[in-house]
C-alpha cells in the first residue's frame, strides 16, 4: 500500500465517522421515519463520494506534480551533460603534436643540436633516458627514417596535454581518454596481452595502456605503422 491510498483509506474511514457521529441521532431516533433516513444515508454516500473524489484527485494531482518535477529535474540534468560533453569534445580537438620539444619530420642533425648527445643512438633511433626529481626514470625515444622522424614515444604519460586545461596524468584512465578523442582507430595487444595500444590516425597519437590506464605515449607518422607495429612496445 502506497503512501495515496493510505491517506485516501484514512480519510474515507474518518469522513465516514464524523458524518456518522453528526447523524448518529437521527438515525437512531425513531421518531426519524424510515424515508428519512434512507435520504440521510444517500447524503452522507454522496458526500463521501465526493470526498473520496477529491481526495483521489489530490492524491494524483500531487504524485503527478512530483513526476513532473522530477522529470523536469532528470532533463536539465540531461541537457547539463549534452552541454558539458559538447564543450568537452570541442576542447578534445587538440591532440598531442609535440613531444620534448620535437615533430614529426624533425632531422636527426637538428635533434642532436637542440638536445645534445643522446643517451643511445642507434642507426634509426635516438634515446634521450634521465632520471627525473622523483627518481623515476624517463625515456624519450625518437625513431627516424632516412634522418627524418617518424615517431617518438615517450615512456611516462605524466606531462601528457589533451588540451588547454586538461592534463592527462600518469596512469589516467582509458575512459578519459575515449572521452576526449573518441574511440580509436586500432588496438593491438602486446605479446602477453598485457599491454595495448590505442591508435588514433587523426591525430598521429598512439597510447600504450595497461591495466585500463595510459601510462606510455606518442607520435607517429601513420603512413609507417605498418613498418613500426611490431617494434612500438619496444621502445617503452
Amino acid at each position: 500500500m502506497n503512501l495515496g491510498l493510505a491517506i485516501f483509506l484514512s480519510a474515507l474511514f474518518l469522513g465516514f465517522i464524523w458524518l456518522y457521529a453528526l447523524n448518529r441521532d437521527k438515525l437512531s431516533s425513531e421518531k426519524f421515519s424510515s424515508n428519512k433516513k434512507i435520504k440521510l444515508v444517500k447524503k452522507i454516500i454522496i458526500i463521501l463520494s465526493v470526498l473520496s473524489v477529491i481526495i483521489i484527485g489530490a492524491i494524483y494531482s500531487f504524485q503527478y506534480y512530483n513526476e513532473y518535477k522530477k522529470q523536469k529535474h532528470y532533463e536539465e540534468i540531461k541537457k547539463q551533460k549534452e552541454i558539458q560533453n559538447e564543450l568537452i569534445n570541442k576542447q578534445s580537438k587538440k591532440a598531442v603534436e609535440i613531444i620534448f620539444g620535437l615533430k614529426l619530420g624533425d632531422l636527426r642533425n637538428d635533434i642532436i643540436f637542440k638536445k645534445g648527445k643522446p643517451t643511445f643512438d642507434k642507426k634509426d633511433v635516438l634515446i634521450y633516458q634521465w632520471r627525473t626529481e622523483y627518481g623515476t626514470i624517463k625515456k624519450i625515444s625518437i625513431i627516424l627514417r632516412k634522418d627524418s622522424v617518424i615517431a617518438i614515444i615517450n615512456s611516462r604519460a605524466d606531462d601528457l596535454k589533451l588540451n588547454s586545461r586538461d592534463v592527462l596524468m600518469d596512469w589516467t584512465s582509458r575512459s578519459y581518454l575515449i572521452l576526449r578523442l573518441g574511440e580509436p582507430n586500432k588496438i593491438i595487444s602486446s605479446n602477453d596481452k598485457l599491454s595495448r595500444i590505442y591508435f588514433y590516425k587523426e591525430f598521429q597519437n598512439l597510447y600504450f595502456l595497461q591495466k585500463d590506464r595510459v601510462f606510455a605515449y606518442g607520435i607517429l607518422d601513420f603512413k609507417y605503422i605498418g613498418l613500426l607495429e611490431d617494434r612500438l612496445f619496444s621502445f617503452l
